[in-house]
Parts: structure tokens; C-alpha cells; sequence
């Protein structure tokens, strides 16, 4: 009994995380798009930080620059960016814009 329910847990976890990350059609999906590397970590003041390389071209859009996380999800994000940081995965960002210290929206891990 305890194994069924410690299942029903996990399941429970992973199910309510890729809700919280999930794509959606709500108004932080008209962001733009990124595939990147992530250099770093950090918490500034009240802000959680994360600094990013695009990687998909020769010439990225931008190279260690830092980003601000969604405060209404970043500790989700900053797990997720502290997983791929230390796996050397590379993550898809919604951004805010591609400015230094614009809003990361939503952040997917993935490998190749």
C-alpha cells in the first residue's frame, strides 16, 4: 500500500510540474523564443537571475547576458535552470524580450 501510494505521489509531482511549465495560449507566450546555454545562477536583491548564451546560430542574438525569472515561478525555474547548468543540457526560454534583465516566461530543459 505505501508503494501504491508513494506512487501516486511522484506521479502527482511530475504531473503538477510540467502543468507549471507547460506552453500555454495565455498572454507570456507572446515572448520571444531562445535556445541557450546557462552560464549562471544568482538571486539580486529580490530578483532570481540566470545568465544565458543563445546557441543556435554562429552569431547568438546574445552571449552572458542576464536574465530576471518570473517571480511567480522561480523556483521552478531556477531548480530547473540548476539541473540543466549542472547536466550541461541546454534550455528553451520564452523571454520577455532579449535584453539584459528582461523576464524569463517559461524555461524547458532538454537534451539533444
Amino acid at each position: 500500500m505505501k508503494k501504491v501510494a508513494l506512487t501516486l505521489l511522484i506521479v502527482g509531482v511530475v504531473c503538477a510540474g510540467s502543468m507549471i511549465m507547460a506552453p500555454t495560449n495565455n498572454a507570456h507566450a507572446a515572448g520571444v523564443w531562445a535556445y541557450c546555454h546557462i552560464d549562471g545562477t544568482g538571486v539580486s536583491g529580490t530578483a532570481t537571475t540566470i545568465r544565458m548564451t543563445e546557441n543556435t546560430t554562429p552569431t547568438p542574438a546574445f552571449s552572458k547576458v542576464w536574465f530576471t525569472l518570473d517571480p511567480t515561478r522561480s523556483k521552478e525555474m531556477l531548480a530547473q535552470a540548476l539541473t540543466a547548468m549542472l547536466n550541461n543540457q541546454r534550455v528553451m526560454v520564452n523571454l520577455a524580450s532579449y535584453g539584459s534583465g528582461a523576464t524569463v516566461l517559461g524555461l524547458w530543459t532538454y537534451s539533444d
